[in-house]
């Protein structure tokens, strides 16, 4: 199973104070104290979050705009591989429009103490598919809805 962050976004004045860290942090791991080693001893693994665990998260990518190189080190400083390549045309709006994928392999032991190891990148994933999405099909939109003025009763 593979956790798929879709926007993860924070207004300039907050960025660096720790809130996207410890979102992403609280989401897949306990308590930072909570760490015991992997088979191999040189590794720490943290012990991953109930979340995690109940369904069975082995994965978490993400995309990012292949110029937003703060991103991509924020991702990358908390364990994410950026995986090669660029998606073309991922994003629509943008010039340029591209994506980088970044992937981080989750470690963790099941109820019984064994240890769960991400399976290999190159195994067959048969639980999902990308579709499409086609320009006009009946899906709502920001757009689609009048802005709300502050003050204003609804």
């Amino acid at each position: 199973m593979n956790l798929y962050i879709q926007t993860l976004h924070l207004l300039s004045p907050y960025r660096g104070c720790g809130i996207a860290a410890s979102l992403l942090s609280s989401l897949i791991f306990d308590s930072p104290s909570d760490v015991t080693t992997s088979k191999w001893p040189e590794t720490p693994v943290r012990s991953v979050s109930s979340m995690v665990k109940h369904y069975n998260i082995r994965t978490v990518t993400a995309h990012v705009h292949e110029s937003n190189e703060d991103a991509l080190h924020w991702y990358v400083a908390r364990g994410f591989k950026v995986q090669d390549g660029v998606i073309e045309g991922y994003y629509r709006r943008l010039k340029p429009g591209g994506a980088r994928i970044v992937r981080l392999d989750l470690e963790w032991a099941d109820s019984e103490g064994n240890a769960q190891l991400p399976r290999e990148e190159n195994e067959n994933d048969d639980d999902w598919e990308k579709v499409e999405l086609e320009e006009d099909n009946g899906v709502e939109t920001l757009e689609d809805y009048d802005a709300v003025v502050p003050g204003e009763n609804i």
